[in-house]
């Protein structure tokens, strides 16, 4: 599968446990709005689904109600597979370039 190209799936970023909150304030969103009931629907994925699952762990300890999380437990072992998905890695430059299907 084309995951060993060190990519992620389009428009997601790859994130260690300890950097969670700090991610989570510095896009703008208080804890505070995490844990309301207006707070923000997030979806993680992982390599097979389980590290999704402990963030989503993580993000309840935050006090974010579990009806707004979700695993994509297919994870990047399903997404990475399919030469039909869009992956991207990250370009010399910084930025994002388009990962081609294997031939």
């Amino acid at each position: 599968i084309r995951s060993s190209l060190g990519s992620v799936v389009k428009g997601t970023m790859m994130l260690p446990k300890e950097d969670l909150i700090n991610v989570v304030q510095s896009a703008g969103i208080s804890l505070d709005h995490v844990a309301s009931a207006e707070g923000p629907r997030i979806l993680t994925s992982c390599g097979s689904g389980l590290t999704a699952c402990v963030i989503g762990l993580a993000l309840h300890q935050l006090k974010m109600p579990l009806q707004r999380w979700a695993v994509y437990d297919g994870s990047w072992a399903e997404w990475g597979a399919d030469q039909e998905t869009p992956i991207m890695k990250r370009a010399a430059d910084g930025g994002e370039e388009v990962v081609p299907p294997l031939k």
